[in-house]
């Protein structure tokens, strides 16, 4: 019994994460729209790993996950946030990317 309620809690903190992350994309759209900011690129037509990457250009300095996540759906993107850490150590290995601390990453110039 304690198994399966430890087990169900962990489950709903992780769906809660997840819709956190989805709520603070879904408001850096709003905010961009209300400001009428207009994207930056085809995002939406890259690949996961461009778009990521382009980003992290961007940005001009070391982003998270959930940095990352955000902006990529303010620019119209809907990738899943756990998607991203795949993505970026891929990046990693192909040298694209580098980490720039505990859970921070920067484009490699």
């Amino acid at each position: 019994m304690l198994a399966e309620l430890e087990r169900r809690r962990d489950d709903c903190r992780s769906q809660a994460r997840h819709l956190w992350a989805e709520a603070i994309g879904l408001e850096a759209r709003i905010e961009a729209l209300r400001a009428g900011v207009q994207p930056v690129g085809d995002f939406a037509a890259l690949s996961l790993t461009d778009a990521v990457e382009q980003m992290l250009r961007a940005a001009g300095a070391a982003m998270a996950p959930a940095q990352i996540d955000v902006q990529l759906q303010a620019r119209g993107r809907q990738d899943e946030l756990r998607s991203l850490g795949g993505t970026l150590q891929y990046l990693k290995r192909a040298g694209r990317v580098t980490k720039a601390g505990p859970g921070h990453w920067f484009a490699t110039t």
